[in-house]
């Protein structure tokens, strides 16, 4: 990891996130976007435009395009919506379905072995990411900041002997964990 910028690591991780999903799928028709879609409307049935964009975290007219797509693949039902008459749902027809769940065995083994990596801190990082997510979606709500050095608010000091970057890394985690167990009600 680099010490460039907190959203340099996280453009960093998610790049490697979109390489391990992208060649984990690349002998499938599904990109690692489209499967996002595929799983999101697997688990939640039909939904809306509106619903399917804020569940993969897209804009409505990308994820438009994106369910247009997955239209040509003749893999979308689409009905009027019930609750709203100027909106239809969307769901996985049976073809649709069928494509996502041939698409999900290699998609499961890159996860596995990325779980398998982080060994016992699979809630520690989700933890993490869920805070991540929240902090990135207040800051897309706020206006703009003018440039400049971000600020630096950590203000924990350590004058001892240096650490290596193993044991600065479980310094970090610790922290975490502190700030986690800080939170629980």
């Amino acid at each position: 990891m680099s010490r460039l910028s907190l959203l340099y690591d996280v453009h960093r991780v998610a790049y490697l996130t979109d390489r391990l999903v992208e060649e984990s799928l690349a002998d499938h028709q599904l990109s690692g976007t489209d499967f996002a879609v595929y799983s999101f409307l697997v688990v939640n049935g039909p939904a809306t435009v509106s619903e399917v964009a804020a569940g993969i975290a897209m804009s409505p007219a990308s994820t438009s395009k994106l369910l247009a797509k997955i239209d040509e693949l003749g893999h979308l039902l689409r009905s009027p919506n019930p609750d709203d008459g100027r909106s239809v749902l969307v769901e996985l027809n049976e073809d649709g379905r069928s494509e996502h769940k041939t698409t999900a065995p290699p998609f499961g083994a890159a996860l596995r072995r990325v779980t398998d990596s982080l060994g016992g801190a699979v809630d520690e990082v989700r933890w993490s990411l869920a805070r991540l997510d929240e902090a990135l979606s207040e800051a897309l709500e706020q206006q703009p900041v003018p440039a400049g050095d971000p600020p630096d608010h950590r203000t924990l000091n350590y004058d001892g002997t240096p650490l290596a970057a193993a044991e600065e890394d479980e310094t970090r985690r610790f922290i975490a964990w502190l700030q986690h167990q800080g939170q629980q009600p």
